[in-house]
């Protein structure tokens, strides 16, 4: 029985440890995906301030979820597209997002975000002062490229 064991156990400690990266590796990969992350944020924040629908969908998987204050989940990018377009017809904005923390773990990441966004409605008379906090999940592309998978976000305060 002895014998079984290591015949059995042999070749998979071999196969988990051909599969494991290196720290080095790792912390390399890790630093250029801190940074890609970090400047795809940077990057959406123009995007929403430019009203750009087309860019701000391409920010999202094609099975994204969004969980928005007040309004059911979407599931998918087809299904929160027309609520998009809606959106950026009707206001200006200028939001600017803080990175309060990112995880990188393979094929996903985490980001923790805190936001201001000032914005103003057609119609009204003065803009919107929101302050709210923002957790995305990234998935990776087959092109190394991130994009959004799940987004949840929160208002703290707003203000007329």
């Amino acid at each position: 029985m002895k014998r079984m064991n290591w015949i059995v156990l042999l070749p998979l400690g071999l196969l988990l440890t051909a599969c494991q990266t290196s720290p080095e590796s790792d912390a390399i990969s890790t630093e250029a995906d801190v940074e890609s992350l970090t400047e795809l944020i940077s990057q959406y924040d123009a995007v929403v301030n430019a009203r750009d629908v087309e860019a701000f969908l391409a920010f999202y998987t094609d099975n994204a979820v969004r969980m928005i204050p007040n309004e059911p989940v979407f599931i998918g990018k087809a299904s929160f597209e027309s609520r998009a377009i809606e959106g950026f017809s009707n206001t200006e904005e200028d939001l600017r997002s803080t990175i309060e923390e990112i995880h990188v773990s393979g094929d996903w990441a985490s980001m923790r975000l805190s936001y201001t966004d000032t914005y103003t409605p057609s119609g009204a008379d003065s803009p919107i002062d929101e302050i709210g906090k923002w957790l995305i999940l990234f998935e990776r592309q087959e092109d190394g490229s991130w994009k959004m998978a799940t987004e949840i976000w929160n208002v703290d305060t707003q203000r007329k």
